[in-house]
């Protein structure tokens, strides 16, 4: 009787092995999505500030040659 119950632990500690690894792979993915949408925020963080700052200056100019 020990003999199938042996088996059946294998078997289940090679599920639970096989669900580990796929469980670091997805956390390994997330983490880089992360990363990479950390990355596209500053971008666009960046972007939003040039383009605020040239239409200041612009309008520094439309103003500064409509007097």
């Amino acid at each position: 009787m020990n003999g199938p119950r042996q088996i059946t632990d294998i078997s289940k500690s090679k599920q639970a092995v096989g669900m580990r690894s796929q469980s670091e792979e997805e956390r390994k993915y997330i983490d880089m999505e992360l990363a990479r949408l950390d990355r596209l925020s500053l971008i666009g963080e960046m972007a939003a500030s040039i383009g605020h700052e040239y239409a200041i200056q612009s309008q520094r100019y439309v103003a500064f040659y409509r007097c």
